[in-house]
């Protein structure tokens, strides 16, 4: 939980509360840098592999051989079991549509 200044017309008043969070994370699969989105900072590795296998780089969880996952620094390090041609780089944003 957050204080932070609510603002309803002409009045400010402090309220305690949640704040919804995102931040970058960028992707890289097999060194190679794949993406970097805005995210929620939870689940970060449940993101990663869903948006590997919806976007058809793997087919399987066990095509993941290693993922490293660092809040912190905003990065998440995927090695696969076989090598891959990425698309190009994107950047995707939450927004509705992407951005």
């Amino acid at each position: 939980m957050r204080t932070y200044l609510r603002i309803r017309g002409r009045r400010a008043e402090e309220v305690s509360g949640e704040i919804v969070r995102e931040q970058p994370l960028t992707v890289f699969v097999n060194g190679e840098k794949f993406l970097t989105l805005l995210c929620s900072p939870l689940k970060l590795e449940a993101l990663v592999v869903g948006y590997l296998w919806m976007e058809k780089v793997i087919g399987a969880l066990d095509e993941v051989a290693r993922l490293e996952v660092s809040p912190v620094d905003g990065r998440a390090e995927v090695t696969l079991t076989h090598p891959v041609t990425l698309p190009t780089e994107r950047i995707l944003t939450s927004g509705c549509g992407g951005g």
